[in-house]
């Protein structure tokens, strides 16, 4: 009688054991990043290692994937940048769902959403939206506008609500690229053509100040941004190829947070923080992410090497997900 309370025993440790392992396994962080080239999006570990194509080369349309958001149906949403569009894909599996927001939506009358960046869901549930209307050397003409603007839409329609970024001070654009909601609430944009980070106000679109002036610590071509768990801001220096930290209630300069190495890291874009809290930047001319330690900016290496496992091309598509995105199976 012992020996099968004994097995028994053994049996109910080893299917603890079992249901602990599997239930870790499906908490590990995911990190999606966007191969602009391919037009997919890729998966990779907490280790760096290739899962598979979460969305495969072209799925739902997707031409030259940008930036990415999780929004707070599970699911995964993407800038497919020279489709004009923001598409939706299963959180769980990558599967297309639909075009959540068509090219051209906005305001009547303009060209509405044409070059969509990066996007992010805000407090209140509403997705926004990064619309780099200027025109450039490198890009295919795009319809006349006379500024670039943040677009808002319904978090579960995809409706137009309204568009921020008027004018400032006249100036013809303002090269938005990314944007985030501070601790204050506030909507932060990276300026790209201003070099500097603007602050607005959600609710209206009204706009407060410049965060960042102009070049301030020598920004110049600021790309992406981050809050970190101190407060601070830190920016995607381009025109510098660093990382820069300010305060996060003042604006006031605090350190270059990174240092410059071209050869491991060269026009620094999209900057996360992950789950282990270190800083994830991707590098728009290496084509790779760079992994820094969090708390001292020292460089921890290439976290994902460019072309692994497809990497064709990085800009301002990168996201760590633990609650939908499953890392099992797949090849490295």
């Amino acid at each position: 009688m012992s020996q099968i309370s004994n097995f028994f025993k053994i049996l109910s440790l080893t299917v603890l054991v079992l249901v602990v392992g599997f239930t870790t396994l499906k908490a590990q962080a995911a990190l999606l990043v966007s191969s602009r080239f391919s037009n997919s999006i890729k998966i990779y570990d907490e280790q760096g290692n290739f899962i598979r194509d979460f969305v495969p080369p072209g799925s739902g349309g997707l031409n030259d994937a940008d930036g990415l958001a999780i929004g707070p149906d599970g699911n995964l949403y993407v800038a497919s940048y020279l489709g004009g569009s923001i598409l939706r894909y299963n959180g769980k599996n990558g599967k297309f769902i639909d075009t959540f927001v068509p090219a051209g939506s906005g305001v009547p009358g303009t060209p509405g959403l044409q070059r969509p960046t990066a996007l992010t869901f805000g407090p209140n549930g509403n997705l926004y939206v990064s619309n780099y209307l200027s025109e450039s050397p490198n890009e295919p003409e795009v319809s006349v506008s006379p500024n670039d603007n943040v677009l808002e839409f319904d978090g579960k329609t995809g409706a137009f609500i309204q568009a921020f970024l008027p004018p400032i001070d006249q100036s013809p654009s303002e090269g938005p690229l990314a944007l985030t909601f501070g601790p204050d609430g506030y909507l932060y944009v990276t300026a790209s053509k201003l070099n500097s980070v603007l602050r607005y106000n959600p609710t209206n679109g009204a706009f407060i100040d410049s965060f960042i002036p102009s070049g301030s610590a020598g920004l110049a071509n600021p790309t992406g941004l981050a809050f970190g768990k101190n407060g601070n801001l830190y920016v995607s220096n381009f025109g510098g190829n660093n990382i820069l930290e300010f305060d996060g209630q003042t604006g006031t300069f605090v350190k270059a947070f990174t240092t410059t190495n071209t050869e491991e890291m060269s026009g620094p874009s999209s900057v996360v923080f992950g789950p282990d809290n270190n800083l994830y930047v991707t590098g728009l001319i290496t084509k790779n992410v760079v992994r820094y330690d969090g708390t001292t900016g020292e460089s921890l290496g290439e976290f994902v090497p460019a072309g692994k496992g497809g990497l064709d091309g990085t800009n301002l598509g990168l996201v760590f997900d633990q609650k939908s995105c499953s890392v099992k199976g797949g090849r490295k």
